[in-house]
This record gives structure tokens, C-alpha cells and sequence, in this order.
């Protein structure tokens, strides 16, 4: 018996593509969440009024920066994870953190805009696109969606130009 669980099959493992895919969200997350423990002072914007007064209601004073951190930490662990094992259902998991986590920030700057707080709409629309980026990737983090056409392709012998 092994203490570490063996590789999965080739067959059952990430492409390169989407360890690389899988790092950028883990840069992502654990670079934001590390400036939201380490520098909240320096999310002054009243685009932040609706991420850093988010669940308020229910957490008094102002923790909330610091709340995202570990969040945006937990998702970048869980996306280091997925890159160094190669497995489906870890990345899996990482992405489903990813979209909760960035779809509620982006609940965040939607609640700013909302109160006229807001400097505009940049948050919510590039927030908005890395989540569904995400949460398209979750169904099948193993092969980018254009694989199957490009090994298509491939096949056929076209070359490109």
C-alpha cells in the first residue's frame, strides 16, 4: 500500500494545455487573494464598496478582504493541485471553486453598481467572462474544446498556410 496514489493512465491525465490553463488560474486566485490579506488597503475604488461589504449583514466590521483572500487562496491551492497531479477530478474541483469565488465577486461589483458606487462596468464584464470561461472548462478540463477539430484536421492532412 502506497501512501501516494499512483498517476492516473495516460489516457486519464491533463494535457499540457490544460495544466498551463489550470496554472494561469491558479496565478490568478492566489495573486488576489495574496493582495487582498496582505494590501486591503489598496482596494479603494467604489467598485470594491459591494465586494468588501459583501454577506456585511451577517459578518460585522470589516473582515471581508481578508474573508476573500482565503477564498481566492483555497482555489489557487486547489488549481497548484490539479497542475502537479494531472488529474481530471481535482482540476474539477478547482474550476467549480473558481466559478463560485469569481462569480461572487462579480456579484460584488454588480451590488456597487447597483448603490451607484460603481465606476463602471469593466469589473462585472471581464470578472463576468473569466468565470464562464471557467465554468465552460469545468464539463472537461482535460482537452481544450477546439481539440477534436484541430486532431480532425490533422487527420485529413490539411497544412496550414
Amino acid at each position: 500500500m502506497s501512501l501516494l496514489p499512483s498517476p492516473p493512465p495516460i489516457g486519464e491525465r491533463m494535457t499540457p494545455r490544460a495544466r498551463v490553463y489550470m496554472a494561469i488560474c491558479a496565478a490568478r486566485h492566489g495573486l488576489l487573494g495574496l493582495a487582498c490579506l496582505v494590501r486591503p488597503q489598496d482596494f479603494t475604488s467604489g467598485s470594491f464598496s459591494g465586494v468588501r461589504n459583501f454577506l456585511h449583514w451577517a459578518i460585522p466590521g470589516d473582515p471581508m478582504l481578508r474573508i476573500w483572500g482565503v477564498a481566492f487562496g483555497v482555489v489557487a491551492a486547489l488549481a497548484v493541485a490539479a497542475v502537479l497531479t494531472g488529474r481530471p477530478e481535482v482540476a474539477r474541483n478547482g474550476l467549480l471553486g473558481s466559478v463560485i469565488v469569481s462569480f461572487c465577486w462579480v456579484g460584488g461589483f454588480i451590488a456597487s453598481i447597483w448603490t451607484g458606487q460603481s465606476a463602471g462596468w469593466s469589473g462585472v464584464i471581464v470578472w463576468a467572462a473569466i468565470t464562464l470561461k471557467d465554468l465552460t472548462m469545468l464539463q472537461d478540463p482535460l482537452r481544450n474544446p477546439f481539440e477534436p477539430l484541430i486532431r480532425k484536421e490533422e487527420r485529413s492532412g490539411s497544412t496550414r498556410g
